[in-house]
């Protein structure tokens, strides 16, 4: 834990340095290209709500360039700092480039950090940021769940992601609403926190039965899922247990019972889980990560399981104990949260033993615990402009496989936006009613002066064409996680295409016509399904988008930038499936001078960050949706009187005291930031010695 004094304010600071890993090969399944710190994912950042967080990132990789995006952030007046090469920035060079982030901890909640070059993430250069709630809030939780207290740490964190290698393509029918397309990507095995789960259960203890989570009888503990797959939607259940999902990309939730939980690239939930109260000690129960298509038709190859275990111990997890007999999967009318369709098949006439899962999606399973406050919603309940988003696959004439929003394929510029200014076009820019031959272009919306604090609507779909040309061989569909950068927005509707009772697609969803190039319109009108938003209604950062069907979202316009929406799976963007949100860009603040060229060392000051972050000189209206009814404050010090501090003391003594005073909170509440694994501690501690010594 470091954290040093800027201008009299508490500031949470550590460092990453980002490395090739040269025994991969040796370290096997677990193995991946790139460390952090040296850790098989990045450290856990254990952070308090609207804390200021200073990292900087030391790009040691020999040939690439890299950037680090903090998901779930919503960088509030500094767009520039969302950490996305080429669109908010420019990369960190190789061979020791240096780059300091400096964030604002906003929203609370489960979020996580990764690279924004290639698919450097999906290759280990990710971790997870926990901003932890204000103690109300958390009070407010276990009120509503009836319960004294929830155990909340680091160690019941569970970052998965997928061992993935190059095999024959699969059966197209191995989902179980067929719109995957083929892959020569197989699952080979699921990791938590980077560690390799097995494929079978240990029932009786004969090996540790590792990654394992320990609970004690009686108590309650909050589990933090991180969807880090490359593009795997994964099934997440525990055998006898009821997963109470109570937060999902960082908003707290009503709690709602779930036997089993899908997550898709990008997202985060949180849930619940009520230890038995009459129990043994070592006993033992599986917990499950399962591929979406594990009963298929004509498998070519499995479908993959995982499991790791929760171990009831009064002593931690380094203990081995026995699955009970009686333990067993929910298989028959279990409930299922944020499935990537409308419902399992139910033709199972082929299939032995085949589950029962009723499906309920986010939209109307979950609404806020606390009601979203009134200076983040609009006056306005009517859209100011509602704009359409078709992700579909095209393999060309020409046999190359893309990915494109309205048929257009996104490539990155060739200069950041904020160096250019967001109100001048970036060479090769496109705009968002581009329609001339669906060309190749850094694709990008704009949200004007007009639309300043008034709902913005967006209808994401993933549907074919409404008429074909001679040179297109094949629409492929597919579900979609998309990402929004910038924001958390409100989600009002999820639709469906229709099924045959098998699970395959009878009949796309007809309310969105989808030309060949440029934005779609609703065919028959807009539906009386979508309801407005209000207090309660779902936020997230991430949603699915269903093969044959659409989502309909709306966030306000109040946060000038550069933001990139995207589809979450990297590939998917890599080869196509993007776009720029150019929101208000006449009240954006440009970005510190070092932003504006390309260089080896990119590193701003708190106290700079802080001015700009608070300056609304631009546009002072859109402060009051940030909460705030004057500049923005720098945040409250812990410590009324730095002076206070004996200028004669030791500084030795000095740094110590100051350490002592931060820790003094209970952790299983409300714990203070904990930059776990941030490498070279000694040399930190060493650089806020020094700081002492400079005040």
């Amino acid at each position: 834990v470091v954290k040093v004094v800027s201008n009299g304010k508490v500031v949470a600071k550590g460092k990453m340095t980002i490395t090739r890993n040269a025994d991969v090969e040796k370290r096997g399944d677990e193995g991946s290209k790139y460390s952090v710190n040296d850790g098989r994912i990045g450290p856990t950042i254990i952070i308090n709500h609207d804390q200021i967080l200073v990292v900087d990132v030391i790009n040691n990789l020999p040939n690439d360039n890299t950037s680090i995006h903090w998901h779930g952030m919503h960088q509030n007046n500094v767009g520039w700092i969302d950490g996305v090469g080429m669109i908010t920035q420019w990369p960190i060079p190789p061979n020791g480039g240096k780059f300091r982030y400096i964030l604002r901890a906003h929203p609370s909640g489960t979020n996580w950090y990764h690279s924004h070059t290639g698919e450097q993430r999906d290759n280990g250069i990710f971790g997870a940021l926990i901003v932890k709630e204000k103690r109300e809030v958390v009070c407010t939780l276990s009120s509503r769940m009836k319960i004294n207290s929830i155990h909340d740490n680091q160690y019941h964190m569970m970052a998965v992601t997928e061992h993935m290698k190059m095999q024959r393509p699969t059966d197209e029918q191995c989902t179980s609403d067929a719109s995957k397309p083929a892959t020569d990507l197989q699952i080979q095995s699921f990791q938590i926190n980077g560690k390799q789960l097995n494929q079978t259960i240990d029932e009786k203890g004969e090996t540790n039965q590792e990654p394992s989570f320990a609970v004690s009888p009686g108590e309650n503990y909050r589990f933090r899922v991180l969807g880090a797959m490359e593009e795997t939607v994964i099934r997440v259940s525990i055998d006898d247990h009821t997963l109470v999902v109570v937060a999902t990309d960082g908003y707290l939730t009503e709690p709602f019972e779930a036997d089993i939980l899908h997550v898709h690239a990008g997202e985060r939930y949180d849930f619940i889980l009520k230890a038995r109260h009459k129990i043994s000690l070592k006993t033992v129960f599986p917990i499950r990560i399962e591929s979406v298509d594990v009963y298929c038709k004509r498998h070519n190859i499995p479908a993959r399981v995982g499991f790791a275990y929760l171990k009831y111990s009064n002593s931690g997890t380094n203990i081995r104990g026995k699955v009970p007999k009686s333990s067993k999967q929910c298989i028959k009318d279990c409930k299922a949260l944020n499935c990537p369709f409308a419902a399992y098949p139910v033709d199972h006439k082929d299939l032995t033993n085949a589950p029962s899962y009723n499906c309920i999606d986010v939209y109307d399973a979950l609404s806020l615990l606390v009601p979203t406050p009134d200076y983040e919603l609009s006056k306005e309940e009517t859209p100011a402009s509602t704009k359409f988003f078709n992700h579909a696959f095209n393999d060309t004439s020409h046999n190359e496989f893309t990915a494109r929003i309205n048929n257009i394929h996104f490539t990155f510029p060739k200069t950041p936006f904020p160096v250019r200014g967001l109100e001048n076009r970036v060479k090769d820019e496109c705009p968002y009613n581009t329609t001339e031959e669906c060309k190749r272009c850094p694709h990008t919306v704009s949200v004007d002066q007009k639309d300043q604090l008034k709902p913005i609507e967006f209808v994401l779909s993933s549907l074919p064409r409404e008429e074909k040309f001679e040179t297109d061989v094949v629409t492929k569909l597919g579900t979609h996680p998309i990402h929004l950068h910038g924001r958390s927005f409100w989600v009002k509707e999820i639709a469906y295409p229709k099924y045959f009772d098998n699970g395959k697609i009878r009949e796309d969803n007809d309310d969105v016509e989808v030309p060949r190039c440029g934005f779609g319109k609703w065919k028959n009108g807009r539906p009386s399904s979508i309801k407005p938003v209000n207090k309660t209604s779902i936020r997230k950062d991430t949603i699915i988008v269903p093969a044959g069907g659409y989502v309909v979202i709306e966030f306000v316009a109040h946060n000038p930038g550069s933001w990139l929406m995207h589809c979450h799976i990297d590939h998917h963007l890599e080869v196509g499936m993007g776009i720029v949100i150019k929101e208000l860009p006449k009240c954006a603040n440009p970005p510190p001078s070092q932003f504006m060229k390309l260089t080896k060392k990119v590193c701003i000051s708190v106290d700079e960050f802080l001015e700009r972050e608070s300056n609304f000189t631009l546009c002072p209206d859109i402060k009051i949706a940030v909460g705030q009814k004057t500049p923005r404050e720098l945040q409250k010090d812990e410590f009324e009187d730095f002076n206070s501090f004996n200028d004669d003391a030791n500084d030795e003594s000095a740094y110590r005291k100051l350490k002592k005073s931060l820790d003094y909170e209970e952790e299983q509440q409300h714990p203070r930031s904990n930059l776990r694994g941030f490498q070279n501690g000694k040399a930190l501690n060493g650089e806020s010695r020094e700081w002492f010594k400079k005040k």
